[in-house]
């Protein structure tokens, strides 16, 4: 197998995945192994194709915008009449890959553009969420289920005692929560009982969204309240943000890390 043949196969293989395993690309595999401009070039495609994704996946998505795309495409993918509906195999990945790059484009301007456009949701960053979101929850109402609630990853632990059920909050303007919050209570190292608030939202509207995946990982963070003292972490799972607000004490978030990873207190 020559290398115009190796490259055109190995486009199809997606970033940080295990398709190069896959048989059908076998002999591309074992071209690739002997052959270091083809290591170089297709190690240069594979970071750009990561760059687009990541790219894609750092603008915040409005909401119901997934839906109208994948109609959009749905509609653009579909055969013509006077169009064959077989291609050349040997030109297939490479059809795929320049389609998948042009639409990719087209995906990253679309959400740009309608992130940017004046009438969009409000996006929020956490350093503002923090310093605005409720902690006494004894008057908040109940959260109107403007998106689906779920406890984050670990924390279904017996150390935790939840106090309220879902509470929300609403950000801006519009009709509709923007903030579900729960109030929890754990025990510190010294036996003491500390109240916590977790409040969650959806990911398309925090902007820029925070970096770490994970509650026992997330850096701390120290909002700057009225007349309160807060240490807080902000996390994102899928397409939530967490945030976990524990009065005064970094000892106390700390100590609430290790209990829900798993360490010994």
């Amino acid at each position: 197998m020559d290398c115009s043949s190796a490259l055109e196969l190995l486009d199809c293989v997606r970033p940080s995945s295990d398709d190069l395993a896959l048989p059908e690309l076998a002999e591309a595999r074992a071209h690739l192994e002997s052959c270091p401009a083809c290591q170089q070039e297709f190690a240069h495609r594979q970071q750009f194709d990561l760059a687009v994704a990541n790219a894609m996946h750092a603008v915040p998505v409005p909401v119901g915008l997934e839906g109208r795309l994948q109609s959009a495409l749905q509609t653009q993918a579909a055969p013509s009449a006077d169009v064959p509906t077989e291609a050349p195999a040997a030109n297939t990945s490479r059809k795929r890959r320049r389609g998948g790059f042009k639409w990719a484009a087209v995906v990253v301007a679309v959400v740009l553009a309608i992130s940017l456009w004046p009438n969009s949701e409000s996006l929020f960053t956490v350093e503002h969420t923090l310093r605005v979101v409720q902690t006494d929850l004894a008057t908040a109402t109940p959260f109107d289920g403007s998106f689906e609630t779920r406890l984050p990853s670990e924390w279904n632990h017996p150390g935790l005692r939840w106090m309220t059920d879902w509470r929300g909050q609403n950000l801006d303007d519009r009709p509709g929560d923007e903030v579900a919050l729960r109030v929890f209570r754990f025990t510190s190292r010294k036996g003491a009982v500390v109240d916590g608030m977790l409040a969650m939202l959806p990911a398309n509207r925090v902007g820029p969204q925070p970096q770490d995946s994970s509650f026992t990982r997330a850096a701390l963070h120290y909002p700057a309240r009225d007349g309160h003292k807060f240490v807080a972490a902000a996390w994102r799972e899928q397409d939530t943000v967490f945030l976990c607000l524990v009065p005064d004490s970094a000892a106390d978030l700390e100590l609430l890390q290790r209990l829900l990873g798993g360490l010994a207190a």
